[in-house]
């Protein structure tokens, strides 16, 4: 063999070697990419999505909260273990949550690493970035272990979705009112644009077409369930992360003392739902002011964050004197309303546990998001 036939073969097996090399690089490039743990939250939903497309027999069949292992995403190859997509993550762990609501199916995964990352719920993003104060402005603990806001706050706020600029009033933009268990109750800072009667019965207390305060069986009840599928409003799969209630729909006296407390939450509707409205004892829990002694109180709309000027709104709270009167509050003060008459409904709903923090300090300008 000549000189010049080994100095080809030499040549061709170094570029061979070369092309070997370069092609395992690039192969490591785009197969060992590391992702952030956001990006591998949402690798885990597309790829629970594709393992109940191809696999629908496993679809739970009624509505609920069931539990699907990661490694059943693993085995099934629709995903790579948590080692080869997190820096670090042999450490890691995830479970996957699926809810299941009418025809709507939410997959929710939750990230453990350890002191490297744990996916939060928007609760305890809030009650670990904000101190408990006992006087002035911030957020105050009952005894009940309720966290709630008082006084002039400017870091409650709640976006769904993206949010605009300042004071531009949107369906998405709500504000925290409390914490209870680590679910986070807010309230819509825009009404449906619809109006609708609290009730419109005949009375035969009174024996006018005035309608009765009984939440069970009155036209807001029916209004306030027709809302849940509503998905204009919010989409399926933040209905998915709204916990139904019992509301407190106790009566109350316009003159009935601060300190009485949660007169309202004396008695509770008799069917759950996914939307409420406001209370009396929210608001004026609200502010600080020495003088804020009940609702009939004006000096309740001083260092109080819920003091805005709003369209006349329906309360869930009704009048402990007259079976036909409810109260409405525009944002300033109460009134007392025959239930016949149309008014706005704002919005109340309380997050669950699925409720994870994805980001924002709280402000209007960068209110929380949720995931």
């Amino acid at each position: 063999m000549d000189k010049k036939t080994v100095f080809i073969l030499c040549g061709s097996v170094i570029g061979i070697l070369v092309a070997l090399i370069f092609g395992l690089w690039i192969f490591t490039l785009f197969n060992n990419k590391s992702y952030d743990f956001s990006e591998v939250e949402e690798l885990i939903v597309e790829a629970t999505d594709k393992y109940y497309r191809e696999n629908p027999a496993y679809l739970p069949t009624d509505d609920g909260k069931y539990n699907l292992s990661f490694s059943s995403l693993t085995e099934g190859g629709y995903i790579e273990p948590l080692g080869e997509l997190i820096d670090g993550g042999e450490v890691c762990s995830a479970t996957i949550v699926v809810v299941k609501k009418g025809d709507v199916y939410t997959y929710i995964p939750k990230l453990n690493c350890g002191e490297l990352y744990i996916t939060k719920t928007l609760s305890e993003q809030i009650l670990e970035t904000n101190q408990v104060v006992s006087e002035g402005s911030g957020l105050y603990k009952r005894d009940d272990n309720t966290y709630y806001y008082r006084g002039k706050i400017n870091n409650n706020y709640v976006a769904f979705g993206g949010h605009v600029k300042k004071g531009e009033e949107i369906a998405n933009m709500w504000r925290i009112i409390s914490i209870e268990d680590g679910k986070v109750k807010l309230l819509g800072l825009s009404g449906f644009e619809k109006r609708t009667s609290w009730d419109n019965r005949y009375n035969t207390t009174i024996n006018k077409q005035s309608g009765y305060n009984d939440f069970n069986s009155s036209i807001l009840s029916d209004y306030l369930k027709s809302m849940e599928t509503n998905y204009e409003y919010l989409d399926e799969k933040l209905m998915a992360k709204i916990e139904p209630i019992n509301l407190c729909i106790g009566k109350r006296e316009l003159q009935d003392d601060k300190d009485k407390g949660f007169i309202e939450c004396d008695t509770l509707s008799e069917k759950t739902y996914l939307f409420g409205t406001l209370t009396p004892f929210e608001y004026i829990s609200a502010s600080i002011d020495e003088d804020c002694k009940s609702m009939s109180t004006y000096a309740c709309r001083n260092f109080n964050y819920l003091s805005f000027q709003q369209n006349q709104q329906w309360l869930m709270t009704t009048s402990a004197k007259n079976d036909y009167e409810a109260y409405t509050f525009e944002g300033r003060s109460f009134d007392v309303s025959t239930v016949m008459y149309q008014n706005y409904i704002f919005p109340t709903i309380v997050l669950n546990e699925f409720a994870f923090f994805n980001g924002g300090n709280g402000t209007l300008e960068d209110p929380y998001t949720i995931k």
